[in-house]
Protein backbone atom coordinates (compact mmCIF):
# COMPACT_ATOMS: atom_id res chain seq x y z
CA UNK A 1 0.00 0.00 0.00
CA UNK A 2 1.18 3.53 -0.72
CA UNK A 3 0.91 6.42 1.81
CA UNK A 4 -2.73 7.33 2.39
CA UNK A 5 -4.29 10.62 1.25
CA UNK A 6 -7.02 11.96 3.54
CA UNK A 7 -9.99 13.63 1.91
CA UNK A 8 -13.26 15.19 3.06
CA UNK A 9 -15.13 13.63 5.95
CA UNK A 10 -12.14 11.54 6.97
CA UNK A 11 -12.21 9.57 3.74
CA UNK A 12 -8.89 7.88 3.00
CA UNK A 13 -7.58 7.12 -0.48
CA UNK A 14 -4.47 5.10 -1.23
CA UNK A 15 -2.89 3.29 -4.12
CA UNK A 16 -2.88 -0.37 -3.24
CA UNK A 17 -1.65 -3.70 -4.39
CA UNK A 18 -2.61 -6.90 -2.66
CA UNK A 19 -3.05 -10.59 -3.37
CA UNK A 20 -4.46 -13.51 -1.44
CA UNK A 21 -4.82 -17.25 -1.74
CA UNK A 22 -8.35 -18.40 -0.97
CA UNK A 23 -9.81 -21.81 -0.15
CA UNK A 24 -10.77 -24.26 -2.89
CA UNK A 25 -7.83 -23.41 -5.16
CA UNK A 26 -8.88 -19.77 -5.61
CA UNK A 27 -6.84 -16.57 -5.63
CA UNK A 28 -7.35 -12.82 -6.04
CA UNK A 29 -4.95 -10.00 -6.90
CA UNK A 30 -5.83 -6.28 -6.81
CA UNK A 31 -3.79 -3.30 -8.02
CA UNK A 32 -5.45 0.12 -7.92
CA UNK A 33 -6.95 2.78 -5.68
CA UNK A 34 -8.86 1.97 -2.50
CA UNK A 35 -11.28 4.49 -0.99
CA UNK A 36 -12.31 3.94 2.61
CA UNK A 37 -15.10 5.48 4.65
CA UNK A 38 -18.85 5.45 4.18
CA UNK A 39 -18.50 5.17 0.39
CA UNK A 40 -15.75 2.55 0.29
CA UNK A 41 -14.73 1.56 -3.24
CA UNK A 42 -11.92 0.03 -5.27
CA UNK A 43 -10.88 1.09 -8.76
CA UNK A 44 -8.12 -0.66 -10.63
CA UNK A 45 -7.06 -4.00 -12.03
CA UNK A 46 -8.28 -7.30 -10.65
CA UNK A 47 -7.17 -10.86 -11.39
CA UNK A 48 -9.39 -13.61 -10.00
CA UNK A 49 -9.03 -17.37 -10.33
CA UNK A 50 -11.50 -19.91 -8.94
CA UNK A 51 -10.95 -23.51 -10.02
CA UNK A 52 -13.73 -25.08 -7.93
CA UNK A 53 -16.67 -22.69 -7.63
CA UNK A 54 -19.02 -25.04 -5.72
CA UNK A 55 -16.41 -25.62 -2.99
CA UNK A 56 -15.49 -21.92 -2.87
CA UNK A 57 -19.17 -21.00 -2.45
CA UNK A 58 -19.39 -23.28 0.57
CA UNK A 59 -16.48 -21.47 2.24
CA UNK A 60 -17.74 -17.99 1.36
CA UNK A 61 -21.12 -18.63 2.98
CA UNK A 62 -19.32 -18.31 6.32
CA UNK A 63 -18.90 -14.61 5.44
CA UNK A 64 -22.04 -14.03 3.39
CA UNK A 65 -24.92 -16.55 3.22
CA UNK A 66 -25.85 -15.24 -0.25
CA UNK A 67 -22.58 -16.67 -1.59
CA UNK A 68 -24.29 -20.06 -1.80
CA UNK A 69 -25.99 -18.74 -4.93
CA UNK A 70 -22.64 -19.08 -6.71
CA UNK A 71 -23.31 -22.81 -6.84
CA UNK A 72 -25.94 -22.04 -9.48
CA UNK A 73 -23.35 -20.70 -11.93
CA UNK A 74 -23.26 -22.84 -15.10
CA UNK A 75 -19.49 -23.37 -14.90
CA UNK A 76 -17.10 -24.97 -12.41
CA UNK A 77 -13.95 -22.89 -13.02
CA UNK A 78 -13.46 -19.22 -13.83
CA UNK A 79 -10.58 -16.84 -14.51
CA UNK A 80 -11.19 -13.08 -14.80
CA UNK A 81 -8.77 -10.20 -15.36
CA UNK A 82 -9.33 -6.57 -16.27
CA UNK A 83 -10.32 -3.11 -15.06
CA UNK A 84 -12.94 -3.04 -12.31
CA UNK A 85 -14.85 -0.54 -10.20
CA UNK A 86 -16.32 -2.10 -7.04
CA UNK A 87 -18.36 -0.61 -4.20
CA UNK A 88 -21.11 -1.56 -1.81
CA UNK A 89 -23.64 -0.77 -4.56
CA UNK A 90 -22.22 -3.17 -7.10
CA UNK A 91 -19.37 -3.76 -9.52
CA UNK A 92 -18.54 -3.18 -13.15
CA UNK A 93 -15.67 -4.62 -15.17
CA UNK A 94 -14.40 -3.33 -18.50
CA UNK A 95 -11.80 -4.65 -20.92
CA UNK A 96 -12.20 -7.99 -19.23
CA UNK A 97 -10.66 -11.27 -20.27
CA UNK A 98 -12.62 -14.26 -18.99
CA UNK A 99 -12.12 -18.00 -19.11
CA UNK A 100 -15.17 -20.02 -18.08
CA UNK A 101 -14.25 -23.68 -18.03
CA UNK A 102 -12.84 -24.12 -21.55
CA UNK A 103 -14.51 -21.10 -23.17
CA UNK A 104 -12.83 -17.69 -23.48
CA UNK A 105 -14.53 -14.28 -23.60
CA UNK A 106 -13.71 -10.58 -23.60
CA UNK A 107 -15.90 -7.56 -22.92
CA UNK A 108 -17.79 -5.98 -20.03
CA UNK A 109 -19.81 -7.24 -17.07
CA UNK A 110 -21.76 -5.35 -14.43
CA UNK A 111 -23.87 -6.03 -11.36
CA UNK A 112 -25.92 -3.63 -9.23
CA UNK A 113 -27.48 -4.67 -5.93
CA UNK A 114 -31.19 -4.24 -5.29
CA UNK A 115 -32.00 -0.84 -3.79
CA UNK A 116 -35.44 -0.36 -2.26
CA UNK A 117 -38.00 -1.12 -4.97
CA UNK A 118 -35.26 -1.36 -7.61
CA UNK A 119 -34.36 -4.93 -8.55
CA UNK A 120 -30.80 -6.14 -8.78
CA UNK A 121 -29.34 -5.81 -12.28
CA UNK A 122 -26.80 -7.86 -14.22
CA UNK A 123 -25.47 -7.14 -17.69
CA UNK A 124 -22.90 -8.79 -19.92
CA UNK A 125 -21.66 -7.61 -23.31
CA UNK A 126 -19.06 -10.12 -24.45
CA UNK A 127 -17.47 -11.70 -27.50
CA UNK A 128 -15.76 -15.06 -27.85
CA UNK A 129 -13.33 -16.55 -30.34
CA UNK A 130 -13.25 -19.85 -28.44
CA UNK A 131 -16.69 -20.87 -27.23
CA UNK A 132 -16.63 -24.55 -26.30
CA UNK A 133 -19.96 -26.08 -25.32
CA UNK A 134 -18.84 -29.67 -24.79
CA UNK A 135 -21.98 -30.18 -22.78
CA UNK A 136 -24.90 -27.83 -23.36
CA UNK A 137 -25.20 -25.87 -20.09
CA UNK A 138 -27.95 -26.80 -17.67
CA UNK A 139 -30.18 -23.72 -17.41
CA UNK A 140 -32.05 -24.33 -14.16
CA UNK A 141 -29.12 -23.05 -12.06
CA UNK A 142 -28.67 -19.71 -13.90
CA UNK A 143 -32.45 -19.25 -13.88
CA UNK A 144 -32.47 -19.55 -10.07
CA UNK A 145 -29.45 -17.24 -9.77
CA UNK A 146 -31.09 -14.45 -11.78
CA UNK A 147 -34.71 -15.03 -10.70
CA UNK A 148 -34.86 -11.70 -8.82
CA UNK A 149 -32.63 -9.73 -11.22
CA UNK A 150 -33.06 -7.71 -14.37
CA UNK A 151 -30.71 -9.13 -16.99
CA UNK A 152 -29.20 -7.87 -20.23
CA UNK A 153 -26.99 -10.30 -22.15
CA UNK A 154 -25.26 -9.76 -25.47
CA UNK A 155 -22.93 -12.41 -26.96
CA UNK A 156 -21.13 -12.64 -30.29
CA UNK A 157 -19.21 -15.90 -30.59
CA UNK A 158 -17.05 -17.44 -33.30
CA UNK A 159 -15.32 -20.82 -33.56
CA UNK A 160 -18.05 -22.52 -31.54
CA UNK A 161 -17.76 -26.25 -30.81
CA UNK A 162 -20.75 -28.28 -29.73
CA UNK A 163 -20.06 -31.82 -28.56
CA UNK A 164 -22.57 -34.59 -27.82
CA UNK A 165 -25.09 -32.87 -30.07
CA UNK A 166 -26.40 -35.73 -32.12
CA UNK A 167 -23.65 -38.11 -33.21
CA UNK A 168 -20.50 -36.19 -32.22
CA UNK A 169 -18.67 -32.87 -32.49
CA UNK A 170 -20.31 -30.09 -34.49
CA UNK A 171 -18.45 -26.90 -35.40
CA UNK A 172 -20.55 -23.74 -35.60
CA UNK A 173 -19.14 -20.74 -37.39
CA UNK A 174 -20.88 -18.02 -35.40
CA UNK A 175 -23.56 -17.42 -32.77
CA UNK A 176 -25.17 -14.07 -31.97
CA UNK A 177 -27.40 -13.75 -28.92
CA UNK A 178 -29.18 -10.84 -27.28
CA UNK A 179 -31.49 -11.50 -24.32
CA UNK A 180 -33.13 -9.25 -21.73
CA UNK A 181 -35.20 -10.05 -18.66
CA UNK A 182 -37.18 -8.00 -16.17
CA UNK A 183 -39.86 -8.72 -13.58
CA UNK A 184 -42.53 -9.16 -16.26
CA UNK A 185 -40.92 -11.20 -19.03
CA UNK A 186 -37.85 -12.60 -20.71
CA UNK A 187 -37.21 -11.38 -24.26
CA UNK A 188 -35.06 -13.26 -26.75
CA UNK A 189 -34.34 -10.27 -28.96
CA UNK A 190 -31.93 -12.13 -31.23
CA UNK A 191 -30.56 -15.62 -31.70
CA UNK A 192 -28.60 -16.06 -34.93
CA UNK A 193 -26.66 -19.25 -35.61
CA UNK A 194 -24.54 -19.48 -38.77
CA UNK A 195 -23.11 -22.75 -40.05
CA UNK A 196 -24.10 -25.10 -37.24
CA UNK A 197 -23.02 -28.34 -38.87
CA UNK A 198 -23.78 -26.70 -42.22
CA UNK A 199 -27.15 -25.27 -41.15
CA UNK A 200 -28.13 -21.72 -40.14
CA UNK A 201 -31.17 -20.42 -38.30
CA UNK A 202 -32.47 -17.44 -36.32
CA UNK A 203 -35.10 -16.97 -33.64
CA UNK A 204 -36.81 -14.31 -31.57
CA UNK A 205 -39.37 -14.58 -28.82
CA UNK A 206 -40.72 -13.59 -25.43
CA UNK A 207 -41.82 -15.52 -22.37
CA UNK A 208 -43.70 -14.13 -19.41
CA UNK A 209 -46.88 -13.94 -17.38
CA UNK A 210 -48.88 -13.03 -20.48
CA UNK A 211 -47.75 -16.16 -22.30
CA UNK A 212 -45.02 -17.16 -24.70
CA UNK A 213 -44.26 -16.25 -28.31
CA UNK A 214 -41.45 -17.59 -30.49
Amino acid sequence: FSPARRGRGGQVSCDSGASAQLPARASISLDGTLETGAAAAFRGRADVIARDIPRLATYLTLLDPDAMRLRDLPMRAIEVSGDVNMSGVGAIGRQLHLRLDRSEFSGALGFTRAQGAERARFFADVTSDALDLEDLPELAGPARLTSDMDVSLSLEARAVRLERLGAGVVDAGRIGLRLTKDARETRLEKLNVDNLGGASFSARGRFGEAGAEL
